[in-house]
């Protein structure tokens, strides 16, 4: 028959629980994971669980259970053999169709409890309390439920005081409680370790909450940062730079407490902080950053710092930075600058759309030649001479009008303004003015191509026209010759007679010929006829 031992604890080792592990000489555990793996290739017939365990965790424990529960319901029988089954390892152990425990394997069965090494620097308030006392309300209920399933509902209020009290079981109690279907001779010599049992999904969200946070500010003046020098007798990194900050205090949010730390630290403040985000440290704890123009007077601490002054990039490179922090403090004061450009160049764009909303739908700002600053023209028709034109700071107009003179603008072009600020006359540059010529020339040059183009065009229907009239003249001439042909014809007199041939006669006579004739033809003939005989 084959069997699947399960050694050491259930569960992941997690890091919180590895000295309790070690003390107890486990080096083994055993997961949910690798019960998928076991039968995934056993799949049939009858199979041997032997449980030696301390426990460990409640959620995997179940989940081995529930498997278990899967394969006898497929009809596998299922055998279990106990040497060392505490806290949730007796669930799996009493999975078993056949249960056999080991004489003097003394489980122990419990409430759901924490070792204070789990909690490690947990802060241990109302809603942690709440969250660990859910989940392990939880865990105690299944377990008395899998408990009370085998000794029977008469015996719940027996389970419920054996669990609280901690209980040992002897060999008697397993076979009474129905937990035995049999006590066997030990295998080997039993060791008991210290039972375990903790539940994996309080254990993390624990480890979240216990994760420590801190709060930095990068406080800027005249495009130099603010740094602390730690107080000589620190006992932590003495002597080294860094930004004002400190640790984020339970129910303050990363911004109040670089806030708070600043003043405390300085007697600076910063208006309008802006976050550059958050950075996970080697010993996991995690680092805020803000960022703003330094306001106030600089007030240190006397106990936490020995020197602090605003420094240049190119200054800060040259000190011993906390923690060797240099290339961080780098990127974050890189990306302050990157941001304070972004920003600018936002609130000038905005500038602008108000000054241009103000001044007119088509008003303009005209930046001076050589950085001499700007000019904010009103037009509501995009021209600009005869138009009032003032100074302006920041993208918007002021008060004060253009100074008169003339004035060169930075795409090329001058103006010259007169009194009040309005605009006298608008020179083009070089560069546009040739640029003009050039674009006449290519009119001109393209209105010539058209005309020419239409000229062939007239040619063509001329020469048509022409060739049309002469083939007219050549049908024309073609049929007057014919039509003389007949006539003479019809001039000659009949055989014979010697007389000329009268109206009627001629008529008659020339029917013959006549019939040949085209309609227009006859008409012409009968009319020629009809004059000579007159």
């Amino acid at each position: 028959m084959d069997i699947l031992r399960i050694n050491g604890i259930i569960g992941e080792r997690e890091p919180a629980l590895e000295s309790i592990l070690i003390e107890n000489g486990v080096g083994e555990n055993f997961t949910a994971q690798m019960m998928r793996d076991y039968l995934s290739q056993n799949t049939e017939g009858p199979f041997t669980i032997e449980v030696n365990s301390i426990g460990g965790d409640v959620i995997q424990g179940f989940e081995i259970a529930d498997m278990i529960d899967r394969e006898k319901g497929k009809g596998r029988e299922v055998t279990t053999i106990g040497m060392q089954f505490d806290s949730i390892a007796s669930i799996i152990f009493l999975k078993g169709d056949i249960r056999e425990s080991v004489r003097g394997a003394g489980p122990l069965i419990h409430n759901s409890w924490l070792h204070p090494d789990q909690l490690g620097d947990t802060s241990l308030n109302a809603q942690t309390l709440r969250e660990i006392a859910d989940d392990n309300d939880e865990a105690d209920f299944a377990m008395m439920v899998e408990y009370v399933t085998k000794a029977g509902r008469d015996n719940k209020r027996l389970i419920q005081d054996l669990m609280r009290n901690e209980t040992q079981l002897t060999d008697k109690q397993l076979i009474d409680l129905n937990f035995a279907t049999k006590i066997i001779a030990p295998i080997s010599t039993i060791k008991h370790g210290k039972a375990l049992s903790y539940n994996s999904k309080a254990l993390k969200a624990m480890a979240v909450q216990s994760v420590q946070e801190y709060s930095d500010v990068l406080a800027f003046r005249d495009g130099k940062v603010f740094l602390i020098q730690r107080s000589l007798d620190d006992d932590f990194e003495a002597g080294k730079f860094a930004f004002p900050g400190g640790k984020i205090e339970e129910g303050e949010t990363s911004e109040g407490a670089a806030l708070r730390e600043l003043t405390e630290e300085t007697g600076l403040t910063v208006s309008n902080p802006q976050h550059l985000g958050q950075i996970t440290n080697d010993d996991g704890t995690i680092s805020h950053y803000y960022a703003g123009q330094a306001e106030g007077d600089i007030k240190l601490s006397e106990t936490e710092t020995e020197t602090a002054d605003f420094y240049s990039l190119e200054e800060l490179k040259k000190l011993p930075i906390i923690m060797d922090s240099l290339q961080r403090y780098e990127d974050l004061i890189l990306k302050t600058t990157e941001m304070s450009d972004e920003l600018s160049a936002i609130k000038k764009a905005m500038n602008t759309l108000k000054a241009l909303v103000i001044g007119g739908r088509k008003s303009m700002l005209l930046p001076l030649a050589g950085g001499a600053g700007e000019l904010f023209i009103f037009s509501e028709d995009g021209e600009i001479e005869g138009k009032r034109a003032v100074l302006a700071e920041g993208g918007e107009p002021t008060e004060t009008p253009a100074p008169e003179g003339s004035h060169s603008l930075n795409d090329g072009r001058s103006i010259t303004v007169g009194a009040d600020g309005v605009i006298q006359s608008v020179t083009e540059s070089a560069v546009d003015a040739l640029a003009a010529m050039e674009m006449e020339k290519d009119k001109m040059a393209a209105d010539m191509e058209d005309k020419d183009k239409m000229m062939a065009v007239k040619d063509d229907e001329v020469k048509a026209a022409q060739l049309a009239l002469k083939t007219l003249k050549a049908e024309t001439e073609t049929q007057i010759n014919a039509l003389a042909a007949s006539i003479k014809q019809l001039e000659a007199v009949v055989p014979g007679g010697g007389k000329p041939l009268t109206r009627q006669a001629v008529f008659l006579k020339s029917q013959t010929d006549i019939k040949d004739m085209l309609p227009s033809e006859r008409r012409l003939a009968s009319q020629i006829a009809s004059r000579k005989n007159d």
